[in-house]
This record gives structure tokens, C-alpha cells and sequence, in this order.
């Protein structure tokens, strides 16, 4: 769903669900996954046995932004190691964009800043 150059995806359907309980990394890498996809968003999944380090998403948006996404724990006890520490810098580098993501609150905002396109 890419929209039209007068349409903003806040016009969408999109509504946080600030109820909902995300105990671990996987729940909230799968709502923030879910969450993009719903407002036109192609997210892929990273798996890389050559690369550690890497982060574990890649989001396009509907706007043709492309970002990595590393998702940390959200009990607060994630953070990035030395190796991660190393890949999102060398991305930076690369003048790419590179969001870590540790709590719903977080991924709320990145989801409604994607809406706004100002991502």
C-alpha cells in the first residue's frame, strides 16, 4: 500500500495498542513487525550465520526509506553487545538509518513517526 503523494499514512488505521503486554524480545520484534506490515510496510527478518552482529530487521517503507531496525529486550535487561555496537556503526557510516528498538513505548513512536513519514 504505497500512498498517493496527498495521502499521509496517518490517514490510515493504525491505532497503538497501548494494552497489550510484551514480555520478550521475540513479542515485541513480532508486534512491531505486524504493526509495519498493517500500515504498508515490507519488513524482512534477518538470519545471518556468516555476519553476526547484524540487526535483526530491515523495514521499507512506504515511502522508499529503508531502515534497519535492531529489537532489544523490553523487560530492559537488552542491550547491544560490543559486535552489534560495531555493525550500527559502520551502517551510520554508510549514512544509513538504524533505529534500536527496546520497549513498546518506542516502537508506538517509530510506528506513528513511519505513519507521519517523517521516517
Amino acid at each position: 500500500m504505497k500512498p498517493k503523494s496527498s495521502q499521509k499514512l496517518s490517514d490510515t488505521t493504525w491505532v497503538a495498542h497501548s494494552n497489550k503486554v510484551l514480555r520478550d524480545e521475540k513479542a515485541l520484534q513480532k508486534y512491531l513487525k505486524d504493526s509495519l506490515e498493517s500500515i504498508g510496510c515490507i519488513v524482512y527478518k534477518f538470519a545471518s550465520p556468516q555476519k553476526r552482529g547484524v540487526p535483526d530487521l530491515l523495514i521499507i517503507t512506504p515511502y522508499s526509506k529503508a531502515v534497519f531496525v535492531e529489537v532489544k529486550s523490553p523487560t530492559g535487561k537488552g542491550k547491544l553487545s560490543a559486535l552489534q555496537e560495531l555493525e550500527v556503526s559502520k551502517l551510520r557510516c554508510w549514512n544509513m538509518s538504524v533505529e534500536v528498538i527496546g520497549d513498546k513505548l518506542r516502537a508506538d513512536a517509530y510506528i506513528q513517526a513511519v505513519c507521519e513519514g517523517k521516517v
